[in-house]
C-alpha cells in the first residue's frame, strides 16, 4: 500500500480535479484542451498555500486553489502499464 505523501510531492500523474457544489468545476486530462494538472504551493500570509496549475499545452490556463478542491484523481506513474 501507498503511503500517502504532501500533494506537491506526489509522482503520480494528476488525471482530474474537481470543485464541490451546484457550480463545480472540473478540468480533466485531454477534455477541453487541458494536458496536464501539477500539484504545487505558493507563499501565503500564515505559510504555504496549495494549488493546482492547471495547463493547455504550455500555457496556465487556471490555478485553482486546493483548498476548493472536493476531489483528485490520478493516473498511474508513467511507464508502468498500468494506465494505457
Amino acid at each position: 500500500m501507498q503511503k500517502p505523501v504532501q500533494m506537491w510531492d506526489d509522482e503520480r500523474p494528476i488525471k482530474s480535479v474537481c470543485t464541490p457544489g451546484e457550480g463545480y468545476s472540473y478540468w480533466c486530462v485531454g477534455r477541453g484542451g487541458v494536458t496536464h494538472i501539477v500539484a504545487y504551493q505558493e507563499d501565503g500570509q500564515e505559510g504555504f498555500v496549495p494549488w493546482f496549475a492547471v495547463y493547455e499545452g504550455d500555457w496556465l490556463a487556471h490555478r485553482v486553489n486546493a483548498a476548493a478542491v472536493e476531489s483528485v484523481w490520478y493516473g498511474a506513474p508513467e511507464g508502468d502499464g498500468l494506465d494505457e
